[in-house]
Protein backbone atom coordinates (compact mmCIF):
# COMPACT_ATOMS: atom_id res chain seq x y z
CA UNK A 1 0.00 0.00 0.00
CA UNK A 2 2.80 2.51 0.56
CA UNK A 3 3.74 2.65 -2.98
CA UNK A 4 -0.16 3.16 -4.68
CA UNK A 5 0.86 6.84 -4.63
CA UNK A 6 3.53 5.76 -7.09
CA UNK A 7 0.25 4.40 -10.06
CA UNK A 8 0.19 7.81 -11.09
CA UNK A 9 3.55 8.68 -12.03
CA UNK A 10 3.59 4.78 -13.53
CA UNK A 11 0.91 5.80 -15.39
CA UNK A 12 2.55 8.93 -17.28
CA UNK A 13 5.41 7.52 -17.91
CA UNK A 14 3.56 3.88 -19.53
CA UNK A 15 0.49 5.08 -21.44
CA UNK A 16 0.84 2.62 -24.10
CA UNK A 17 1.25 0.34 -21.47
CA UNK A 18 -1.65 1.37 -19.37
CA UNK A 19 -3.72 2.28 -22.43
CA UNK A 20 -3.50 -1.89 -23.05
CA UNK A 21 -3.94 -3.02 -20.04
CA UNK A 22 -7.49 -0.91 -19.84
CA UNK A 23 -8.22 -2.52 -23.75
CA UNK A 24 -8.10 -6.06 -22.88
CA UNK A 25 -9.71 -5.45 -19.29
CA UNK A 26 -12.46 -4.18 -21.28
CA UNK A 27 -12.72 -6.59 -23.86
CA UNK A 28 -12.53 -9.28 -21.60
CA UNK A 29 -15.96 -7.44 -19.83
CA UNK A 30 -17.50 -7.47 -22.63
CA UNK A 31 -17.03 -10.96 -23.48
CA UNK A 32 -18.32 -12.39 -19.91
CA UNK A 33 -21.11 -10.16 -20.33
CA UNK A 34 -21.86 -11.72 -23.32
CA UNK A 35 -21.46 -14.97 -22.58
CA UNK A 36 -23.93 -14.44 -19.94
CA UNK A 37 -26.27 -12.79 -21.86
CA UNK A 38 -26.24 -16.03 -24.53
CA UNK A 39 -26.99 -18.18 -21.63
CA UNK A 40 -30.41 -17.38 -21.20
CA UNK A 41 -30.96 -18.36 -24.74
CA UNK A 42 -29.57 -21.46 -24.62
CA UNK A 43 -31.82 -24.46 -24.39
CA UNK A 44 -31.03 -28.01 -23.24
CA UNK A 45 -32.27 -30.96 -25.69
CA UNK A 46 -35.24 -31.80 -22.90
CA UNK A 47 -36.26 -28.18 -22.77
CA UNK A 48 -35.71 -28.32 -26.93
CA UNK A 49 -38.15 -30.71 -27.71
CA UNK A 50 -40.84 -29.03 -25.66
CA UNK A 51 -40.40 -26.20 -27.80
CA UNK A 52 -40.19 -28.13 -30.95
CA UNK A 53 -43.50 -29.98 -30.21
CA UNK A 54 -44.85 -26.30 -29.35
CA UNK A 55 -44.48 -26.23 -33.27
CA UNK A 56 -41.42 -24.42 -32.64
CA UNK A 57 -39.31 -24.20 -36.39
CA UNK A 58 -36.22 -25.81 -35.97
CA UNK A 59 -32.71 -24.34 -37.80
CA UNK A 60 -29.87 -26.07 -38.85
CA UNK A 61 -26.74 -23.89 -39.76
CA UNK A 62 -24.27 -26.14 -40.53
CA UNK A 63 -23.35 -26.87 -43.87
CA UNK A 64 -25.23 -28.77 -46.53
CA UNK A 65 -22.81 -31.70 -46.11
CA UNK A 66 -23.20 -32.25 -42.64
CA UNK A 67 -27.00 -31.65 -42.98
CA UNK A 68 -27.22 -34.08 -45.49
CA UNK A 69 -25.30 -36.42 -42.92
CA UNK A 70 -27.63 -36.31 -40.28
CA UNK A 71 -30.25 -33.58 -38.52
CA UNK A 72 -33.19 -33.11 -36.30
CA UNK A 73 -36.33 -34.04 -38.14
CA UNK A 74 -38.10 -31.37 -39.21
CA UNK A 75 -35.23 -28.62 -39.39
CA UNK A 76 -34.91 -26.40 -42.21
CA UNK A 77 -31.03 -26.37 -43.28
CA UNK A 78 -30.13 -22.47 -43.67
CA UNK A 79 -25.95 -21.56 -43.97
CA UNK A 80 -24.80 -19.30 -40.68
CA UNK A 81 -23.89 -16.68 -42.88
CA UNK A 82 -26.98 -15.94 -44.88
CA UNK A 83 -29.24 -17.46 -42.21
CA UNK A 84 -31.09 -14.04 -41.76
CA UNK A 85 -31.61 -13.75 -45.15
CA UNK A 86 -33.40 -17.06 -46.01
CA UNK A 87 -35.51 -17.30 -43.01
CA UNK A 88 -36.87 -14.33 -44.53
CA UNK A 89 -37.97 -16.53 -47.07
CA UNK A 90 -39.53 -19.45 -45.05
CA UNK A 91 -42.54 -16.86 -43.90
CA UNK A 92 -41.12 -16.98 -39.79
CA UNK A 93 -42.67 -14.51 -38.62
CA UNK A 94 -40.68 -12.33 -36.20
CA UNK A 95 -42.51 -13.79 -32.79
CA UNK A 96 -42.48 -16.85 -33.88
CA UNK A 97 -41.00 -19.69 -31.83
CA UNK A 98 -37.45 -20.87 -33.49
CA UNK A 99 -34.94 -23.42 -32.40
CA UNK A 100 -31.18 -23.25 -33.62
CA UNK A 101 -28.73 -25.59 -33.77
CA UNK A 102 -24.99 -26.43 -35.12
CA UNK A 103 -22.39 -29.73 -34.25
CA UNK A 104 -21.71 -27.96 -30.51
CA UNK A 105 -23.46 -24.36 -30.49
CA UNK A 106 -20.97 -21.88 -30.95
CA UNK A 107 -22.17 -21.23 -35.02
CA UNK A 108 -25.37 -20.91 -33.71
CA UNK A 109 -25.58 -18.87 -30.80
CA UNK A 110 -23.94 -16.60 -33.08
CA UNK A 111 -26.82 -17.21 -35.60
CA UNK A 112 -29.62 -16.72 -32.49
CA UNK A 113 -27.27 -13.26 -32.59
CA UNK A 114 -27.80 -12.20 -36.00
CA UNK A 115 -31.35 -13.20 -35.77
CA UNK A 116 -32.25 -11.08 -32.50
CA UNK A 117 -30.99 -8.31 -33.97
CA UNK A 118 -32.98 -8.48 -36.90
CA UNK A 119 -36.25 -8.06 -34.97
CA UNK A 120 -36.66 -12.21 -34.68
CA UNK A 121 -37.97 -12.28 -30.49
CA UNK A 122 -38.14 -16.21 -29.87
CA UNK A 123 -34.91 -17.33 -30.82
CA UNK A 124 -33.06 -20.17 -28.67
CA UNK A 125 -29.56 -22.13 -29.14
CA UNK A 126 -29.80 -25.87 -28.25
CA UNK A 127 -26.80 -26.15 -25.87
CA UNK A 128 -24.73 -28.35 -26.87
CA UNK A 129 -26.12 -28.39 -30.30
CA UNK A 130 -26.33 -31.63 -32.14
CA UNK A 131 -23.47 -33.31 -30.17
CA UNK A 132 -26.24 -32.83 -26.89
CA UNK A 133 -29.07 -33.95 -28.60
CA UNK A 134 -27.34 -37.54 -30.17
CA UNK A 135 -26.00 -37.72 -26.42
CA UNK A 136 -29.05 -37.63 -24.70
CA UNK A 137 -30.53 -40.35 -27.51
CA UNK A 138 -32.67 -38.28 -29.34
CA UNK A 139 -33.18 -38.92 -32.77
CA UNK A 140 -31.82 -37.64 -36.02
CA UNK A 141 -32.65 -38.52 -39.56
CA UNK A 142 -31.35 -37.93 -42.83
CA UNK A 143 -34.50 -37.23 -44.58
Amino acid sequence: MDQLHLLPEFVSNHLFLTGGFVLVLALLFKAEFEHQASRAFQLDPGQAIREINNDAHVIDVRSDAEFARNHIKGAKNLQAASVVEKIENLGIGKDDSIVVYCNVGNTASRSCRQLRDAGYTNVKNIKGGLTAWQDANLPVTTK
